[in-house]
């Protein structure tokens, strides 16, 4: 046996073992510790974990981040039959001091896109947002100002397949369709209305279609239908030439900036 299929190994063990410690550390910080570096704003975040019990422990590093450094704000985690013991399990000791709830949203039958979507159309309050569970915070939540998304990644139109699923998807606009990241939405001022989630449900069934028709290459089917929902949310905006900002100007896997994505679903990746 050659020393590096030894030592490989080894480092891998090594490597799971300190990053669980500094998790431990890192959660006892947040539940106990107070940062001069926090924000007053008093904002409510709308988290979804659902179908997959993993998704408990990403969403306890996210919770207990942005509370630290957003003492004043409320966290209502959404969750169904399949995590929702996972999750009490994982906030039992944060719950009791902190602004948390845990809400059963059912819909144990429908799909994760559909659930989210949910949630993100029934906040009603000009202080609510949604974030993805994978985030972490280093830093508090700026002030928000009207329709925010976490950061604008690209023109669909210089992108394949999404070209591809421009061309066939009689989407139209007087400017560039982009795809804009969901892991954070905030209406702001602005009410979602009827219409608004009609078009998000037809553009979904339209992106199914395509994928299932071959318009969309079979390699690419599957990643397209994953962020379904963040496509038909981004084409909503342009095609309604709504008005929106962005969280972040530009981000990167894991960028140490004050709110940061494993990108989970994507990377299988966690802090």
């Amino acid at each position: 046996m050659a020393l590096t299929d030894y030592i490989r190994p080894q480092y891998r063990v090594l490597r799971k073992r300190a990053k669980s410690a500094a998790a431990v550390v890192n959660s006892f910080k947040y539940r106990n510790l107070v940062t001069r570096n926090r924000s007053s704003n008093e904002y409510v975040a709308n988290l979804l974990v659902v179908k997959k019990p993993i998704y408990a422990q990403l969403a306890k590093v996210c919770v207990e981040s942005f509370l630290f450094y957003n003492p004043k704000c409320k966290v209502i985690i959404n969750v169904d039959a399949a995590t929702e013991s996972a999750v009490s399990l994982a906030f039992r000791k944060l719950g009791k001091k902190r602004k948390i709830e845990i809400r059963n949203i059912g819909g144990n039958d429908d799909s994760w896109q559909d659930i989210k979507l949910r949630v993100i159309f029934e906040m009603r309050a000009d202080n609510e947002f949604f974030m993805d569970a994978d985030l972490r915070w280093n830093g508090p939540i700026p002030k928000l100002d009207g329709l925010t998304f976490f950061v604008n990644e690209f023109k669909l139109r210089d992108n394949a397949p999404y070209s591809k699923l421009l061309e066939f998807s009689g989407w139209k606009s007087n400017r560039e369709f982009t795809m804009k990241n969901t892991s954070f939405l905030f209406w702001g001022d602005y009410k979602p209305i009827a219409s608004d989630l009609s078009f998000i449900n037809r553009a979904m069934d339209k992106i199914h279609d395509l994928c299932d028709q071959g318009v969309i290459p079979t390699e690419d089917a599957d990643s397209i239908i994953r962020i379904c929902e963040q496509i038909a949310l981004s084409a909503l905006v342009d095609v309604k030439n709504y008005e929106v900002n962005f969280l972040k100007k530009v981000d990167g896997y894991r960028d140490g900036s004050f709110v940061e994505s494993s990108y989970f679903g994507a990377t299988g990746s966690a802090f």
